[in-house]
């Protein structure tokens, strides 16, 4: 059996936004009843791309609405100098992330000069790809 390595954070095939990879006309398959009954009843959880202000990588920061109730976690953030912005993956607690989706923020601790310093930083949600290269889809490749 396959479980989450903290408990409480294992999550559907739906709450990772891999609802598109689902064929419920297919048949038969092994938590379809309960993939079905998710999905009725509505997710829980979101998995969202999102952008996030300044440029301190915000890896397991904590989100908030209107800066006070907190509304979920950051999975994974850095600061990607490709793309000159500081991305993330985020799980939110339903409804946010899906329908409220306006005064998120998240909270960075930033160590300068050997001192803590707590901000507050404004979220954005990224519905494209956090880098889309016109040279790597092309056939034959663009020049340099």
């Amino acid at each position: 059996m396959h479980t989450a390595v903290r408990l409480g954070r294992g999550r559907s095939p739906l709450e990772l936004g891999f609802g598109k990879m689902v064929a419920f006309d297919k048949g038969h398959f092994n938590g379809r009843r309960a993939l079905q009954k998710q999905k009725k009843q509505g997710l829980r959880y979101h998995l969202r791309k999102i952008d996030i202000g300044g440029f301190k990588p915000a890896d397991g920061a904590l989100l908030y609405h209107r800066k006070k109730k907190e509304v979920g976690h950051v999975t994974s953030g850095v600061w990607s100098p490709t793309t000159k912005r500081n991305i993330a993956l985020a799980e939110f607690k339903a409804p946010y992330g899906d329908t409220i989706t306006d005064d998120l923020w998240a909270e960075v601790y930033v160590n300068e000069e050997g001192q803590w310093d707590k901000r507050l930083v404004k979220v954005e949600f990224e519905d494209k790809p956090f880098l889309s290269n016109p040279r790597s889809r092309s056939t034959p490749p663009l020049p340099f």
